[in-house]
């Protein structure tokens, strides 16, 4: 009794002194976009906003760390602290799985051992066990029970079902916090296959059913999405990947070479025990194997997978589970035949670990002060000029800020270049009409010279710490209607530009011009870029002589204009946004392009649009969210493509029809994409100024549909089958393989 409370007493010291030291490194430190990401899905469910199950962005990891720290934040609302509470509470209680793996391989001491080398573990697994970012020290931690379970098992243990049933509880977690957890469900599995009674195999199912369920969501999310293949990476690019990783798992930065003692003694204690171990299957180190499978395994699907060839420490954390026992196993030894020399080498390898964790976390300590107060002052200057969201392209101070409104009782929706894609997450900012866009320092005139271009002169530019803010713009876009391809005069190698075919481009590296069939009061122009040039500008001529300037030369404009709100430009390598030049009306007969780009690249470009004062001017009454919504579910929609405007106020309502929210290229969100087949059920939000065009151009192709008017808008319902289309955002293109023919 006395030995198994000092046991007891033992452990819980180990817990706490683990615990004590983490949150030692927690305090003070700002932690970086991932985490926060944890953090705001920790806030949401504490307040009842959202209950995810899928980490927001990732859909190869649970919520498993957002889930144990809603509550805290529940009580006391959220905090830079706060954030490391599940990493930090799972993994000081790792102690414990790790003792008693160690407590089953050989005794007493080599699980003290092994909870302490976790409790001072090396850098990597200490990182990941203070700042969340899925589920790390869950995995880890988790998946060591499920070692220790395999391990008594293969000693004779005869488990309860209640226990078999709580270790299929386990496992189903444990598949629903990450895939990287494989390796220890496989060899569970395997340790399971020859159990013969019939009830703790079902109690085990039973228990696995609940992490299934929420894994179930993840797992259909990423199917396909998994490589286990070699690919275009050679087997020294993946060793050498997998060289970065474990040297980053145990030193953070350059110098200190007497810290490489610690991984060289781990990785010769693993090799050591493994071969040991195989030569001795049925003796007291057999009960090794199932690490010893665990890390071939891991090792294996490691090298199998490209993620291998990132370098990146944390994907390599799992296989301590295996260099922690096996090096206490090897000081455990070296115990039994002299105690001065275990005693040297357990204080080198804790020692090492200490100063790699002191240092690295005053570092970061370091950088998090300076950090909050920078964000504390940015804050405040954007809260007197009233801003409640922000584009910002850089992905921590974005994330940063955002968490600090909330610490101060406060909210900032933030979203970057490619926030769009994932609307669930960025809606708040997409519906704002007075987002603001963040811009470096010395950059603000360039982005409001493109902002005139498509806009007008109705923002405000302001500087606050650190950046220059673009906000309050109201688009000013005059009535405009579409002058058809029909009355263009092309050449041949400009035809793509006014096809009406996305698949079919305009390559090119220089300037072209387009003539028109006679005279227009030219006032708008679309562009749809694929490869986009360095810069563009735009001149007319009534004669292909005299040219007037319309749109002076810039870069690929940021901005792209509704009729309600100016949105940012979303991802520049996927998206197909237009780009759009609004001016006051003028006479042309000719439309010059003049695009650069940067020596032996090219740009491409699927469709061109050019627009004339209409002679009716837009209608004035802004389009209510709620009426398009009322619209489409009287008329039996399926599908419905709509711009972001709309889109952002209709994908939290109860509908019948799913929402096309491109225009995207081969993202793999299926209602993000914007190439569709159209059929009956298919509907579509078109601007006014491209209906006739369009109605033109349905009715040539033999297709019924019906429209009504919603303001600014045309209503489209498709009413025949046709070919498949692409929605710009404004209206429908076709989208035609003509490489097949």
């Amino acid at each position: 009794m006395r030995k198994l409370f000092t046991s007891r007493a033992q452990i819980f010291i180990l817990v706490m002194v683990a615990f004590l030291w983490r949150v030692y490194l927690n305090e003070g430190i700002a932690h970086r976009a991932d985490a926060l990401t944890i953090g705001k899905m920790a806030f949401n469910i504490a307040n009842g906003i959202d209950f995810p199950l899928i980490y927001y962005g990732q859909n190869y990891m649970g919520a498993i760390e957002a889930w144990i720290t809603a509550p805290l934040f529940f009580i006391f609302g959220p905090s830079w602290e706060g954030l490391g509470f599940a990493p930090v509470l799972v993994s000081s209680l790792g102690v414990i799985p790790f003792y008693l793996l160690g407590r089953s391989l050989i005794g007493e001491r080599t699980g003290l051992i092994c909870g302490l080398l976790w409790a001072f573990t090396s850098f990597a697994p200490l990182f990941y066990s203070i700042s969340p970012r899925g589920g790390y020290p869950e995995i880890v931690c988790g998946g060591t029970f499920l070692l220790w379970f395999c391990v008594e098992r293969m000693k004779g243990r005869d488990f309860s079902v209640s226990a078999h049933a709580s270790i299929g509880f386990l496992m189903g977690l444990l598949l629903w916090t990450s895939a990287l957890s494989a390796p220890y469900l496989a060899v569970t599995a395997l340790f399971l296959i020859f159990t013969r009674n019939r009830g703790k195999i079902i109690a085990l199912f039973v228990g696995a059913i609940p992490g299934f369920l929420l894994a179930l969501p993840q797992l259909l999310a990423t199917r396909g999405e998994a490589t286990l293949s070699f690919g275009d990476n050679s087997i020294n690019d993946r060793l050498s990947g997998l060289y970065y990783a474990f040297s980053e798992s145990f030193i953070p930065f350059d110098g200190h070479p007497w810290l490489w003692a610690t991984p060289v003694v781990m990785v010769i204690s693993l090799l050591a025990v493994s071969i040991y171990s195989l030569r001795n299957l049925k003796g007291e180190r057999g009960g090794f194997l199932p690490l010893l499978l665990f890390a071939l395994l891991f090792l294996t699907a490691f090298m199998l997978n490209n993620v291998s060839v990132k370098g990146q420490s944390r994907h390599l954390i799992p296989l301590f589970s295996a260099l922690i026992p096996a090096t206490a196993l090897i000081i455990d030894q070296l115990w039994r035949w002299r105690i001065i020399p275990a005693l040297l080498l357990l204080l080198l390898i804790v020692s090492s670990n200490l100063f790699t964790g002191f240092r690295s976390f005053s570092d970061m300590k370091e950088e998090g002060a300076a950090v909050k107060e920078g964000l504390s002052e940015l804050y405040s200057a954007i809260n007197r000029l009233n801003i409640h969201s922000l584009v910002l392209n850089n992905y921590d101070k974005r994330n940063r800020l955002s968490w600090h409104a909330l610490t101060e009782g406060g909210r900032i929706d933030t979203m970057g270049y490619d926030g769009a894609r994932e609307l669930s997450t960025t809606k708040s900012a997409e519906r704002d009409r007075d987002t603001a866009l963040g811009i470096s320092l010395g950059y603000g005139n360039a982005f409001a010279m493109q902002y005139r271009a498509c806009c007008g002169d109705n923002y405000k530019l302001d500087k606050v710490p650190g950046l220059v803010l673009l906000h309050h713009a109201r688009p000013e876009r005059g009535s405009a209607e579409s002058i058809p391809p029909a009355n263009w005069n092309l050449t041949p190698d400009l035809t793509a530009l006014g096809d009406r075919n996305f698949f079919t481009t305009k390559v090119g590296s220089g300037s072209f011009t387009v003539e028109l069939n006679d005279k227009k009061p030219l006032s708008r122009v679309r562009v749809i870029y694929g490869r986009k040039p360095s810069t563009a500008s735009i001149s007319v001529s009534m004669d292909g002589e005299v040219w007037r300037v319309v749109a002076i030369k810039n870069w690929p404009s940021i901005f792209v204009p509704t009729y309600e709100k100016v949105f940012i430009r979303t991802d520049f390598e996927r998206e197909r946004e237009f780009e759009e030049w609004n001016f006051s009306p003028v006479e042309a007969r000719y439309v010059r392009f003049d695009l650069t780009t940067d020596p032996g690249k090219v740009y491409d470009i699927h469709e061109l649009f050019l627009y004339r004062k209409a002679a009716r001017p837009p209608s004035a009454t802004e389009l209510d969210p709620a009426l398009v919504h009322k619209t489409a579910s009287t008329e039996n929609v399926k599908l419905l493509a709509v711009n972001r405007w709309h889109s952002a106020h209709l994908i939290d309502l109860e509908r019948t029809y799913d929402l096309v929210t491109g225009p995207f290229r081969g993202y793999a969100k299926e209602t993000a994409k914007s190439r569709w087949p159209i059929s009956p059920g298919f509907s579509a939000l078109v601007e006014n100024s491209d209906m006739d065009e369009l109605r033109n151009r349905l009715t040539e192709k033999g297709i019924k549909f019906k429209t009504a008017p919603l303001g600014r808008y045309t209503f489209l319902s498709i009413l025949s089958e046709g070919a498949d289309v692409w929605w710009t955002g404004f209206t429908l293109i076709d989208y035609i393989d003509t490489s097949a023919g």
